[in-house]
Protein backbone atom coordinates (compact mmCIF):
# COMPACT_ATOMS: atom_id res chain seq x y z
CA UNK A 1 0.00 0.00 0.00
CA UNK A 2 2.97 2.27 0.48
CA UNK A 3 3.66 2.21 -3.27
CA UNK A 4 0.05 3.27 -3.89
CA UNK A 5 0.34 6.11 -1.39
CA UNK A 6 -2.24 4.62 0.99
CA UNK A 7 -1.55 4.94 4.75
CA UNK A 8 -2.68 1.64 6.26
CA UNK A 9 -4.06 3.31 9.39
CA UNK A 10 -6.48 5.38 7.31
CA UNK A 11 -8.16 2.62 5.29
CA UNK A 12 -11.71 1.40 5.69
CA UNK A 13 -12.52 -2.29 5.15
CA UNK A 14 -15.53 -2.64 2.85
CA UNK A 15 -15.68 -6.42 2.34
CA UNK A 16 -13.51 -9.55 2.31
CA UNK A 17 -13.89 -13.18 1.36
CA UNK A 18 -12.57 -16.39 2.90
CA UNK A 19 -9.01 -17.59 2.48
CA UNK A 20 -8.57 -20.24 -0.17
CA UNK A 21 -6.20 -23.05 -1.11
CA UNK A 22 -5.01 -23.15 -4.72
CA UNK A 23 -3.79 -26.33 -6.44
CA UNK A 24 -0.13 -25.75 -7.37
CA UNK A 25 0.71 -29.27 -8.54
CA UNK A 26 0.39 -32.97 -7.80
CA UNK A 27 2.48 -35.60 -6.03
CA UNK A 28 2.66 -39.36 -5.72
CA UNK A 29 5.05 -38.89 -2.76
CA UNK A 30 8.00 -39.90 -4.92
CA UNK A 31 7.93 -36.97 -7.33
CA UNK A 32 6.12 -33.68 -7.75
CA UNK A 33 4.66 -32.60 -11.08
CA UNK A 34 3.01 -29.40 -12.29
CA UNK A 35 -0.69 -28.95 -13.01
CA UNK A 36 0.06 -28.91 -16.75
CA UNK A 37 2.04 -32.17 -16.50
CA UNK A 38 -0.79 -33.78 -14.53
CA UNK A 39 -3.43 -32.69 -17.05
CA UNK A 40 -1.38 -34.30 -19.82
CA UNK A 41 -1.52 -37.72 -18.13
CA UNK A 42 -4.02 -40.43 -19.00
CA UNK A 43 -6.70 -41.44 -16.49
CA UNK A 44 -4.66 -44.49 -15.52
CA UNK A 45 -1.43 -42.50 -15.13
CA UNK A 46 -3.20 -40.04 -12.80
CA UNK A 47 -3.94 -42.80 -10.28
CA UNK A 48 -1.91 -42.42 -7.11
CA UNK A 49 -1.40 -38.68 -7.45
CA UNK A 50 -2.86 -36.22 -4.97
CA UNK A 51 -3.13 -32.45 -5.04
CA UNK A 52 -0.49 -30.12 -3.62
CA UNK A 53 -2.04 -26.88 -2.41
CA UNK A 54 -0.90 -23.53 -1.08
CA UNK A 55 -2.85 -21.18 1.14
CA UNK A 56 -3.87 -17.86 -0.35
CA UNK A 57 -4.83 -14.90 1.85
CA UNK A 58 -8.38 -13.63 1.67
CA UNK A 59 -9.22 -10.97 -0.89
CA UNK A 60 -10.45 -7.64 0.46
CA UNK A 61 -11.94 -4.36 -0.67
CA UNK A 62 -10.60 -1.30 1.07
CA UNK A 63 -11.63 2.33 0.81
CA UNK A 64 -9.38 5.38 1.13
CA UNK A 65 -10.00 9.00 0.21
CA UNK A 66 -13.26 8.08 -1.52
CA UNK A 67 -11.57 5.49 -3.77
CA UNK A 68 -12.08 1.72 -3.71
CA UNK A 69 -9.22 -0.78 -4.00
CA UNK A 70 -9.04 -4.56 -4.35
CA UNK A 71 -6.32 -6.42 -2.46
CA UNK A 72 -5.85 -10.03 -3.55
CA UNK A 73 -3.59 -12.72 -5.01
CA UNK A 74 -3.06 -13.47 -8.70
CA UNK A 75 -1.58 -16.94 -8.65
CA UNK A 76 1.50 -16.60 -6.45
CA UNK A 77 1.55 -12.80 -6.62
CA UNK A 78 -0.04 -10.23 -4.34
CA UNK A 79 -1.58 -7.20 -6.02
CA UNK A 80 -3.48 -4.07 -5.12
CA UNK A 81 -5.53 -2.20 -7.71
CA UNK A 82 -7.77 0.83 -7.79
CA UNK A 83 -11.25 -0.11 -8.95
CA UNK A 84 -13.03 1.85 -11.70
CA UNK A 85 -16.18 2.24 -9.63
CA UNK A 86 -17.47 1.79 -6.06
CA UNK A 87 -18.43 -1.78 -5.14
CA UNK A 88 -19.75 -3.53 -2.05
CA UNK A 89 -18.50 -7.12 -2.43
CA UNK A 90 -15.32 -8.88 -3.53
CA UNK A 91 -17.26 -10.60 -6.32
CA UNK A 92 -18.40 -7.21 -7.63
CA UNK A 93 -14.82 -5.96 -7.46
CA UNK A 94 -13.48 -8.75 -9.68
CA UNK A 95 -16.41 -8.33 -12.08
CA UNK A 96 -15.74 -4.59 -12.36
CA UNK A 97 -12.21 -5.25 -13.62
CA UNK A 98 -13.32 -7.36 -16.58
CA UNK A 99 -13.12 -5.47 -19.89
CA UNK A 100 -16.55 -4.60 -21.27
CA UNK A 101 -15.54 -6.18 -24.61
CA UNK A 102 -15.07 -9.61 -22.99
CA UNK A 103 -18.59 -11.01 -22.90
CA UNK A 104 -18.00 -14.51 -21.53
CA UNK A 105 -15.32 -16.70 -19.91
CA UNK A 106 -13.70 -17.67 -23.21
CA UNK A 107 -10.42 -15.83 -22.59
CA UNK A 108 -6.83 -16.34 -21.42
CA UNK A 109 -5.40 -13.85 -18.93
CA UNK A 110 -1.98 -12.58 -17.92
CA UNK A 111 -2.16 -9.97 -15.18
CA UNK A 112 -4.26 -7.05 -16.37
CA UNK A 113 -4.50 -8.32 -19.97
CA UNK A 114 -7.31 -10.52 -21.30
CA UNK A 115 -6.73 -12.40 -24.58
CA UNK A 116 -9.64 -13.56 -26.74
CA UNK A 117 -8.98 -15.66 -29.84
CA UNK A 118 -9.87 -13.77 -33.01
CA UNK A 119 -12.16 -15.44 -35.54
CA UNK A 120 -12.06 -12.84 -38.30
CA UNK A 121 -9.86 -10.12 -39.75
CA UNK A 122 -10.16 -6.68 -38.17
CA UNK A 123 -12.22 -4.37 -40.35
CA UNK A 124 -9.19 -2.23 -41.27
CA UNK A 125 -7.59 -5.30 -42.90
CA UNK A 126 -10.53 -6.13 -45.14
CA UNK A 127 -10.09 -5.58 -48.87
CA UNK A 128 -12.75 -3.18 -50.15
CA UNK A 129 -14.77 -4.07 -47.04
CA UNK A 130 -15.32 -7.63 -48.28
CA UNK A 131 -14.99 -10.29 -45.54
CA UNK A 132 -12.30 -12.89 -46.23
CA UNK A 133 -12.22 -16.46 -44.89
CA UNK A 134 -10.28 -16.29 -41.63
CA UNK A 135 -8.68 -19.72 -42.01
CA UNK A 136 -7.17 -18.62 -45.33
CA UNK A 137 -5.96 -15.24 -44.08
CA UNK A 138 -4.75 -16.10 -40.57
CA UNK A 139 -1.18 -17.02 -41.58
CA UNK A 140 -0.94 -13.98 -43.84
CA UNK A 141 -2.12 -11.72 -41.00
CA UNK A 142 0.44 -13.31 -38.66
CA UNK A 143 3.29 -12.36 -41.03
CA UNK A 144 2.19 -8.70 -40.93
CA UNK A 145 2.51 -8.53 -37.14
CA UNK A 146 5.49 -6.73 -35.57
CA UNK A 147 8.07 -8.95 -33.90
CA UNK A 148 8.68 -8.29 -30.20
CA UNK A 149 5.50 -6.25 -29.80
CA UNK A 150 5.08 -4.45 -26.45
CA UNK A 151 1.48 -4.06 -25.37
CA UNK A 152 0.57 -0.45 -24.50
CA UNK A 153 0.83 0.56 -20.86
CA UNK A 154 -1.25 3.22 -19.14
CA UNK A 155 1.64 3.85 -16.72
CA UNK A 156 4.95 4.98 -18.30
CA UNK A 157 6.86 3.39 -15.40
CA UNK A 158 4.89 0.14 -15.43
CA UNK A 159 6.06 -3.39 -16.18
CA UNK A 160 5.94 -4.65 -19.76
CA UNK A 161 3.94 -7.38 -21.49
CA UNK A 162 5.85 -8.36 -24.66
CA UNK A 163 4.31 -10.61 -27.31
CA UNK A 164 6.22 -12.62 -29.92
CA UNK A 165 4.25 -10.72 -32.55
CA UNK A 166 1.58 -8.07 -32.38
CA UNK A 167 0.08 -4.92 -33.83
CA UNK A 168 -2.29 -2.13 -32.89
CA UNK A 169 -4.87 -1.35 -35.56
CA UNK A 170 -7.05 1.57 -34.55
CA UNK A 171 -8.39 0.69 -31.11
CA UNK A 172 -7.73 -3.02 -31.62
CA UNK A 173 -4.64 -4.85 -30.33
CA UNK A 174 -3.75 -8.22 -31.86
CA UNK A 175 -1.01 -10.61 -30.68
CA UNK A 176 0.28 -14.10 -31.32
CA UNK A 177 2.90 -16.50 -29.97
CA UNK A 178 4.11 -16.03 -26.41
CA UNK A 179 3.60 -13.13 -24.00
CA UNK A 180 6.40 -12.41 -21.51
CA UNK A 181 6.12 -10.15 -18.47
CA UNK A 182 9.20 -8.16 -17.49
CA UNK A 183 10.31 -4.98 -15.81
CA UNK A 184 11.41 -1.98 -17.86
CA UNK A 185 15.00 -2.89 -16.96
CA UNK A 186 14.70 -6.38 -18.44
CA UNK A 187 14.17 -8.18 -15.15
CA UNK A 188 11.63 -10.90 -14.56
CA UNK A 189 8.07 -9.69 -14.09
CA UNK A 190 5.43 -10.99 -11.71
CA UNK A 191 3.62 -13.24 -14.19
CA UNK A 192 4.66 -16.44 -15.89
CA UNK A 193 5.16 -16.57 -19.62
CA UNK A 194 1.90 -17.13 -21.47
CA UNK A 195 1.85 -19.35 -24.57
CA UNK A 196 -1.00 -18.38 -26.87
CA UNK A 197 0.02 -20.27 -30.01
CA UNK A 198 2.86 -21.95 -31.88
CA UNK A 199 4.14 -21.82 -35.45
CA UNK A 200 2.55 -25.24 -35.99
CA UNK A 201 -0.82 -23.97 -34.78
CA UNK A 202 -0.97 -20.22 -35.45
CA UNK A 203 -3.69 -18.33 -33.61
CA UNK A 204 -4.37 -14.63 -33.39
CA UNK A 205 -5.72 -13.11 -30.17
CA UNK A 206 -7.25 -9.74 -29.53
CA UNK A 207 -5.96 -8.18 -26.30
CA UNK A 208 -8.08 -6.17 -23.89
CA UNK A 209 -6.73 -4.43 -20.78
CA UNK A 210 -8.69 -4.61 -17.55
CA UNK A 211 -10.53 -1.57 -16.19
CA UNK A 212 -8.30 -0.93 -13.15
CA UNK A 213 -7.27 2.69 -12.69
CA UNK A 214 -3.93 1.65 -11.19
CA UNK A 215 -2.19 -1.54 -10.06
CA UNK A 216 0.69 -2.36 -7.71
CA UNK A 217 2.46 -5.62 -6.81
CA UNK A 218 4.07 -6.80 -3.58
CA UNK A 219 7.49 -5.86 -4.96
CA UNK A 220 6.32 -2.29 -5.42
CA UNK A 221 6.19 -2.62 -9.20
CA UNK A 222 3.53 -0.65 -11.01
CA UNK A 223 1.48 -2.15 -13.86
Amino acid sequence: MRSAGIPHRAIELVDHDAQRYDVIGYTDYEKNISVAEYNALTKTEKEGFSERTERRPEAAIIKYDGKHYLSSMDGWNFFLCQLPEPVETVAEAFASLKPTEVKDENFIRQGEWFFVEATELPIVMLTDGVPTAWDKMKKFFYKTLTKGFTLPNKNPDGNLHIATRGVQLGDGIYVSGQVRHQTRWGGRGDHRMLRLSTLEDIKIFQAFENRALGSWSASGNVD
